[in-house]
């Protein structure tokens, strides 16, 4: 059973052992969403209205926690988990930084993916790119990909 001051809290339910708390928000926190990989749990948390992401793996005992290295302090939000490998994807913004993809190939840095080749990307098209299937995309990044390719109509 988890205590009260864990509302709202990551957990891991494995079978045949007792709930894990991975991260539990203080007053100040909250989690964004979440992306489970083959390997890891990626997590967007706000702290103080600024978002990073967070990757959590398991160490036998208990959960790692490592802070991706994002531009600044600004929003952010998972893009799309491989769940039969180690990449990743994550967008960014800030008030210097427009929405920008960023791909993390398992080593927990992410490279800025905006510009593939000459031409602008989506997510969509970046993650087929990369070897991610629809199946492994995000709600929201479907969404995004839908509104780019009817501006691109709308443009012609």
């Amino acid at each position: 059973m988890l205590k009260e001051e864990e509302k709202g809290a990551l957990v891991a339910f494995r079978p045949g052992a007792k709930p894990q708390v991975i991260f539990a928000p203080n007053a100040r926190q909250s989690i964004d969403s979440v992306g489970i990989g083959r390997d890891k749990i990626y997590v967007v948390i706000t702290d103080n209205v600024i978002g990073a992401v967070h990757v959590f793996t398991p160490n036998g005992s208990g959960w790692n926690d490592k802070v991706l290295s994002l531009p600044g302090q600004g929003s952010a939000d998972i893009a799309a988990a491989n769940d039969y490998g180690p990449e990743a994807m994550f967008s960014f913004q800030n008030y210097l930084t427009p929405t920008t993809l960023y791909f993390d190939g398992g080593n927990d840095q992410p490279a800025d993916q905006t510009d593939v080749g000459q031409e602008r990307t989506t997510f969509v098209g970046l993650a087929l790119r990369v070897g991610l299937t629809p199946k492994h995309m995000s709600a929201k990044a479907s969404r995004h990909h839908a509104e780019c390719e009817s501006r691109r109509r709308q443009a012609r």
